[in-house]
């Protein structure tokens, strides 16, 4: 039996009454050639249509009050697929939408000399979720993630990263989103003072939480919280008042407060360094430094996965390659490492759920490494395959009917030496669908 209901001033429907229950004036119709109603098996006469010019809908008037027929409208769906930032009408009779978000991969990184830490980027995350109320004729955000840009080494040794990826998500993040790859590195640490601790935000760890850099990366320790009762400062070893080279600000000897100390870690700098108070030895954090620099495939939220992180450049490697793009029910793979070896612990791995698979890399100086495959947004599908480090098939295969890194793949490092280039990140996507019984990740998700 249809039903409708009434049409409040502020735009908000009360409670759905029977069409038999209410007497009404005129009767709105959002789809065009509807004219008439279904009641008790018999064919409701409800007159003849005329358009209005102020909205485009159909008018059927004559009675003794105005209601809105609440009659569905034809299932469909719409895609956003190039990054920025957009608003969707919901169609007249929709009132429940189903959305997967796919956020940008990351671009991989340049280093200018072999097992320089430099990896590929991660995929972007999936997130989907079914029955999100909306209201007809009203608009809604969607913003698509770019994907993070390429980058070279130029003519330079220095190791350098290649963009992030940008969120995708529908209305805001909380209601759906497909996050953007990031790389872990050139962080801003906010230290806490409070007693005789120290804290940073956003670490787990109440006080002195071990830190870890990247060489080549530079860093900002904001020590603007900190009293003049308890001086922090950088250094080699608890005590010690020897300069850290690359750091800009920093006191080993009297220490600081109330502001900001850069770091821009040098390629040869030592494994650990620390950060002390200067009047109170016992006030110690460990800062560990490595070569490794992860990008990070993150995850959708409500349900879904995130992408698999770039491979990683070991000694005597020359870049790793792309991770793949979040799944509907798993991750990404996992790209390649670069490592002294050719052979197949290059080769990425597949990715799961419907996800991308990981690039693989190949022999130092040899073609370029492998991206990350990208995801498609028409449901579930199969897994994107594993890159091989030999023959063609480099880059991993984009899963659930994606094509190359779109949507959300992790472009590759670039091989070491000077003026190499990297690849850039897949662009995310957004995809909105209504109708009966369409839901993901898999059940009537393709185009109709």
């Amino acid at each position: 039996m249809p039903t409708i209901s009434r049409l409040y001033p502020t735009g908000v429907l009360e409670t759905t009454k029977e069409l038999d229950e209410i007497t009404y004036n005129s009767i709105k119709v959002g789809v065009e050639g509807v004219y008439a109603a279904q009641f008790d098996e018999t064919n409701l006469d409800i007159g003849t249509a005329e358009r209005r010019t102020s909205d485009g809908t159909y008018m059927v008037s004559g009675y003794f009050d105005e209601y809105t027929m609440l009659l569905p409208a034809a299932p469909s769906q719409v895609a956003f697929t190039t990054a920025g930032t957009y608003t969707w009408t919901a169609p007249l009779g929709v009132t429940s939408v189903s959305v997967v978000c796919v956020g940008g991969g990351a671009g991989g990184g340049a280093g200018g000399f072999e097992g320089s830490g430099i990896t590929g980027g991660g995929g972007g995350g999936l997130g989907w979720k079914n029955n999100i109320t909306v209201i007809p004729e009203q608009t809604y955000t969607v913003v698509v993630g770019a994907g993070g840009n390429s980058t070279s080494t130029g003519g330079t040794l220095i190791s350098t990263q290649g963009g992030v990826g940008g969120d995708s998500y529908f209305i805001n993040r909380s209601t759906v989103k497909g996050g953007g790859a990031g790389a872990v590195s050139g962080a801003t640490f906010v230290f806490q003072n409070v007693g005789f601790n120290y804290s940073v935000d956003g670490f787990a760890d109440d006080t002195f939480p071990t830190l870890t850099l990247v060489r080549g990366q530079t860093y900002n320790f904001n020590f603007t919280n900190i009293t003049s009762s308890h001086p922090i400062a950088l250094r080699l070893a608890s005590g010690s008042a020897s300069s850290v080279p690359g750091t800009t600000g920093n006191n080993a000897s009297s220490g600081v407060f109330g502001t900001t100390v850069t770091y821009q870690v040098p390629l040869d700098a030592p494994s650990t360094i620390y950060y002390q108070c200067v009047f109170h030895s016992g006030m110690i954090g460990t800062i560990n430094i490595v070569n490794t620099l992860v990008y990070t495939g993150t995850g959708g939220t409500y349900t879904g996965d995130g992408g698999g992180n770039g491979g990683i450049s070991t000694p005597g490697g020359s870049g790793g390659a792309g991770g793949g793009a979040g799944g509907y029910a798993g991750t990404g793979g996992t790209g390649g490492p670069s490592n002294s070896s050719n052979d197949s612990s290059r080769n990425g791995t597949a990715g799961a759920g419907g996800g991308g698979g990981g690039g693989a890399t190949t022999a130092s100086g040899g073609t370029p490494h492998g991206d990350g495959g990208g995801v498609g947004i028409l449901g579930q599908g199969s897994n994107g395959a594993a890159g091989v480090y030999t023959g063609g098939l480099k880059s991993g295969g984009a899963g659930s009917g994606g094509v190359g890194i779109t949507y959300g793949g992790g472009g590759a490092a670039a091989n070491y030496g000077f003026y190499q280039s990297s690849g850039a990140g897949g662009t995310g996507a957004v995809r909105i669908m209504w109708g009966a019984g369409r839901t993901f990740p898999s059940t009537q998700t393709v185009d109709i």
